[in-house]
């Protein structure tokens, strides 16, 4: 109980809390757990026949709580507990204030991931955790487990449809993120100053200025990004925007056939 209802079900959801959270929130609901002030130590073998007891006992799912610093060790105990007959989801449940590396590290160890993004301002996350780099890292956290299947779903998707001669792909950070290698043909990039970039943000969204240009400022490549092949000008209105396009796949049909 006192778990996401998809995650706790009528079962309950197999929560191990790990002591000594490295972000620290002045708020944290598991404070005493969280700082490191409650809880025991076991060793690796105690806790793979922990997570199999939870298994035992009708949990859905092994639920790691604020276990950042602890990789490594769920990594290991996780493989080890699977050996044993461990089959139930094993869940994430994180600040989302994680390296990159981390992330890749956990692949095939976890099946859910349960980020919980907590500030989107540096001076916010500075006051309340103090870690002005959280709004950055977690976002880089967020795309290494988002991005990855995003491709395979893309991949999987297009597969499905060998005889479309053109296949588009739209996404506002790609070229920051790193383009997976064979991953496109050609990469259009659509361009228009900035401060009409940041008009139309608000006026679609509704969203203060403020916030726009945080979005805008993790979005830092630009057109002259040497993976890119053709630019297209949207300072004008959609029709301009549409022949604009119209005359690049043209050419782009024309070298593909």
């Amino acid at each position: 109980m006192w778990e996401e209802p998809c995650l706790s079900g009528k079962e309950g959801s197999g929560a191990v809390f790990f002591s000594g959270c490295p972000l620290g929130c002045l708020f944290c609901q598991n404070r005493p757990i969280a700082l490191g002030h409650d809880g025991q130590e076991v060793t690796e073998e105690r806790l793979t026949e922990i997570l199999l007891e939870l298994q035992a006992q009708g949990a859905n799912n092994i639920n790691y709580v604020t276990p950042t610093h602890y990789v490594p060790t769920i990594i290991a105990v996780t493989a080890k507990a699977r050996r044993r007959g461990l089959t139930i989801p094993i869940v994430y449940n994180t600040a989302a204030y994680e390296k990159r590396e981390t992330i890749l590290a956990l692949e095939g160890t976890v099946d859910i991931y349960l980020p919980d993004y907590k500030y989107d301002d540096p001076a916010l996350a500075d006051r309340l955790c103090r870690a002005p780099d959280y709004p950055e890292t977690a976002r880089a956290a967020l795309e290494a487990l988002v991005h990855p299947a995003v491709f395979r779903d893309f991949e999987a998707w297009k597969a499905e449809r060998p005889d479309c001669a053109l296949v588009a792909f739209e996404s506002a950070i790609l070229l920051d993120r790193g383009l997976p290698e064979g991953f496109a043909d050609y990469v259009i990039y659509v361009d228009a100053p900035e401060e009409l970039r940041l008009r139309r943000a608000m006026e679609r969204d509704g969203s203060a200025a403020e916030s726009v240009r945080r979005r805008m400022q993790s979005q830092k490549a630009g057109p002259e990004h040497p993976a890119v092949d053709f630019v297209l000008d949207n300072s004008g209105d959609f029709k301009a925007l549409e022949a604009a396009l119209d005359g690049v796949l043209r050419q782009i049909a024309s070298e593909k056939l």
